[in-house]
């Protein structure tokens, strides 16, 4: 956990650019436009979780406060 903090504590500040809305939008998704913006909801509710859950650690406040839960 102490290197996960070293490494998030010294990240640049954020540039406003949606990285993981771009990275959904490179998967088709079969439903059209509304479907194609759940997955990219559900895509962003999941990817900053998936590490910490694989750690066992998801119950560990984020540094932006929010906890990682299973629940979307």
């Amino acid at each position: 956990m102490k290197k996960q903090k070293y490494y998030l504590s010294r990240l640049p500040p954020w540039d406003g650019q949606d990285y993981i809305l771009e990275l959904s939008m490179s998967v088709s998704v079969k439903g059209g436009v509304e479907k194609q913006l759940l997955f990219a909801d559900y895509l962003k509710r999941w990817l900053p979780c998936g590490g910490l859950q694989a750690r066992g650690d998801r119950d560990e406040p984020q540094p932006d406060g929010l906890r990682c839960t299973t629940g979307v």
